[in-house]
């Protein structure tokens, strides 16, 4: 068949994301990301009967096993599409939003409060009689209105035009006692989309390509619609399409109203439809005429029009190692160059991979969590003793990973904290006309003075986390 539909062309998929209101029931995906690979798949595990039936055969019969989806996606590292990840992986705090205000010849001293729609907005910067205010808070204000005092030294009341949101901060920690976001998953192909239900991160490791900063993510996944097989069609408009559930008994489950879907008789065209409505586990209709679709035949789901929002991407070039004494410390500390082979690793494991294998379902029920850990590996040129009387004296520091985009006069960023580590052996292992690197691996620990082992925050242009 020619390659009509791009299918043989990697280049043509795209990888699009949306948060669901309840883990394992699909939500459209909106979010598109740039990616470079990824490996997810759905594996049947067919398992091979071998009994005593007094025959030579090794193999009585194969049975369908108990299922997973799993596999890595490599993105990009971009500040709207970076904090997709980061909603699966770990907990997602409050919101804090950052608003420039155009006002008339205000006065505001830093880190007084207003409120305005409900929502309480702290000065970032003092202005004396000033038309720019610069604020941070939870949620939006109106369009314009007035800024009313609530603590702090400033003008009662101070009046508005304009305000426009700049920034948004998103954190992210290590919760046991909170909630992980579930991600619907589109992988396109080309020519057909597969989907995963129920996505979350387990792992979350930073690398470099030249000069972008990338994000490999090793995803584990409730569910998956890849290819439908069909038992029957019947109608005239609309037409019913009813499933075979020989694998999978409530296909329709990863299926939305109004998905776009493409069915393929064998040696025939393609069939373009949209999803009219779910009848029920097995059954789906569509106004398209479908009628020379018969058992056997399949439908998938077709990709749809990527639609970007993106940012400029984090660069190496613009990241920035920053020790220090603690955390805050580290945090405002003047950074340290490291070589272009240190990298970090974010880690809150899964029970297992291929989650909780329950009874009544062949797909894993949930995806339970263990503990989190971290690793910081750093490259630095060995010219002073410093690491080396750290690693003697066992001492506590801690490291700020600062990731930095700029987009449209902004500044973006991707924030990891690593609250207390301990150096390992900094002594560089000499070869010949080589230059001498300390090569050091960190051990992270939880901090009892932050409450925190590590956490991970992204400054980007989103309000809302779809």
């Amino acid at each position: 068949m020619a390659n009509y539909h791009g299918e043989w062309v990697g280049n043509l998929g795209y990888a699009a994301f949306a948060t669901e209101t309840t883990p394992g029931t699909a939500a459209v995906p909106t979010a598109f990301t740039i990616m470079t690979d990824e490996t997810m798949t759905t594996s049947y595990n067919l398992e091979e009967q071998d009994v005593v039936f007094g025959n030579a055969s090794g193999t009585f019969q194969v049975l369908p096993g108990l299922r997973d989806h799993k596999g890595d996606i490599t993105i990009v590292a971009e500040p709207n599409t970076a904090a997709q990840l980061a909603d699966c992986f770990l907990t997602r705090g409050t919101l804090t939003a950052a608003y420039t205000f155009t006002v008339t010849s205000a006065n505001a001293t830093t880190g007084a409060t207003y409120t305005n729609n409900g929502v309480t907005f702290t000065v970032v910067a003092t202005i004396a009689s000033s038309t720019t205010l610069l604020m941070t808070g939870s949620g939006a204000p109106t369009a314009s209105g007035t800024l009313t005092k609530s603590g702090g030294t400033g003008d009662t009341t101070i009046t508005f035009s304009v305000a426009t949101n700049t920034t948004d901060t998103w954190p992210f920690t290590l919760n046991g006692f909170g909630t992980v976001n579930s991600k619907t998953l589109e992988v396109s192909l080309g020519g057909i989309v597969k989907r995963f239900v129920g996505v979350q991160c387990s792992k979350l490791t930073m690398s470099q390509s030249k000069n972008q900063i990338m994000l490999k993510a090793s995803l584990s996944a409730l569910g998956s619609f890849q290819t439908g097989v069909i038992a029957s069609v019947s109608g005239s408009g609309p037409y019913t399409i009813v499933f075979d559930t020989t694998y999978d008994t409530n296909p329709t489950s990863k299926l939305v109203l109004g998905d776009l879907i493409r069915g393929y008789h064998k040696g025939s065209a393609y069939i373009d439809g949209t999803i009219a409505s779910i009848v029920d586990a097995k059954t789906i209709t569509t106004s398209t005429n479908v009628s020379s679709l018969t058992a056997g035949d399949t439908i998938s789901l077709r990709p749809q029009t990527p639609s970007f929002s993106l940012l400029t991407p984090f660069l190496w070039s613009n990241t920035q190692f920053c020790f220090g004494t603690t955390a805050s410390a580290a945090l405002s500390a003047t950074q340290t160059r490291l070589e272009q082979s240190s990298t970090w690793e974010l880690d809150y494991a899964f029970e297992s991979d291929s989650g909780s294998q329950l009874s009544g379902n062949a797909d894993p029920f949930s995806l339970r969590r263990t503990v989190g850990t971290a690793s910081l590996n750093a490259k630095k040129y060995f010219d002073t003793p410093d690491d080396v009387i750290t690693f003697n004296q066992q001492s506590k520091s801690a490291c700020v990973v600062r990731h930095y985009a700029y987009s449209g006069g902004q500044t973006y960023e991707l924030r990891v904290t690593f609250n207390h580590i301990k150096t390992d052996d900094p002594m560089p292992k000499v070869k010949s006309k080589g230059i001498n690197f300390s090569d050091i691996k960190y051990k992270t620990q939880y901090d009892q003075t932050d409450s925190q082992h590590f956490g991970l925050s992204i400054i980007n242009g989103l309000s809302t986390i779809g």
